[in-house]
């Protein structure tokens, strides 16, 4: 049996789009077909936002909810690299996994593993449109392409080697 945490701050808003529809699918299916592994939903907000959240009771699904405001426990991950997510989640023991459906600010234990979806990398393929003054995005802290798991979406298709194609590093 494992311990898997998964980063639900997507699915708190009163619209689901993109990222947020991905994710209510994926734990969706996840959750229909395993009774077994225990899971940890998380999310933060000062504001009570459980009516917009999905509400899965099986026994394996448990909620843990914080309170920060969320301008405050956003800054103290970056630049405090604080609270722990994984610690903040599973007191009673270490998670195994901890799944990130989208960049977000988070930080973890060094002995959790992470898996984190990428839903679009044209920062790497194509630096030259993400360098405009007063813009600049930055992929999270120890982000690399080498070494992980890729799988393709529906949309990725066969490029012929081109940047998109699915699995490309």
């Amino acid at each position: 049996m494992l311990k898997i945490g998964i980063d639900i701050r997507c699915l708190m808003t009163p619209i689901r789009t993109g990222v947020g529809e991905y994710t209510y699918e994926l734990l969706n299916a996840i959750f229909k077909i395993d009774k077994e592994n225990q899971y940890y939903l998380f999310y933060n907000s000062y504001t009570d936002v459980s009516e917009h959240t999905p509400l899965w009771s099986q026994n394996n699904i448990h909620y843990v909810v914080t309170k920060w405001p969320n301008k405050l426990f956003n800054a103290s991950i970056k630049i405090l690299g604080w609270p722990k997510l994984d610690k903040l989640i599973s007191r009673s023991g270490k998670l195994d996994y901890f799944f990130s459906p989208n960049f977000n600010f988070t930080a973890l234990s060094k002995n959790v593993r992470r898996i984190l979806t990428v839903h679009d990398l044209s920062f790497k393929f194509f630096p030259q449109f993400f360098s405009a003054p007063g813009f600049s995005f930055q992929p999270p802290q120890g982000f690399m392409m080498g070494n992980t798991f890729q799988g393709s979406s529906q949309n990725s298709g066969n490029n012929n080697g081109q940047p998109g194609s699915a699995g490309q590093q």
